[in-house]
């Protein structure tokens, strides 16, 4: 007899110490590798701080600069059509909007909901 099962994977919190080591881990990967970023005004606004070393389009952050910017977040993101101020999906407070990626991007209407 074949038995049709569905093995589906496991989810797992982090644990804090888990959540730390991949922080501290990005922190340094910040440091020593850094990212390519290749927006002229963005490199021109990273210029104007001592805390990131710029090699052309590279650019490498200090920790104490990473770590200022995750407590400046915006209190709201809003989602919105291409080329539209149309708001599709508001991102506040404790709502999140999870998917397979910006260009596949669909939306809860009145009419889709169960």
């Amino acid at each position: 007899m074949t038995s049709n099962t569905l093995v589906l994977p496991r989810f797992e919190m982090l644990t804090r110490e888990q959540c730390e080591m991949i922080h501290r881990s990005s922190l340094e990967i910040l440091r020593r590798t850094g990212v390519r970023v290749y927006h002229d005004e963005a490199l021109e606004l990273l210029r104007q701080t001592d805390a990131v070393t710029i090699d052309g389009n590279l650019v490498r952050f200090q920790p104490g600069l990473v770590e200022w910017a995750i407590t400046q977040p915006p209190s709201r993101v809003s989602l919105c059509r291409r080329g539209s101020d149309e708001v599709l999906v508001p991102l506040e407070g404790r709502i999140a909007s999870f998917g397979t990626g910006s260009d596949c991007l669909i939306t809860p209407t009145a009419s889709s909901l169960p």
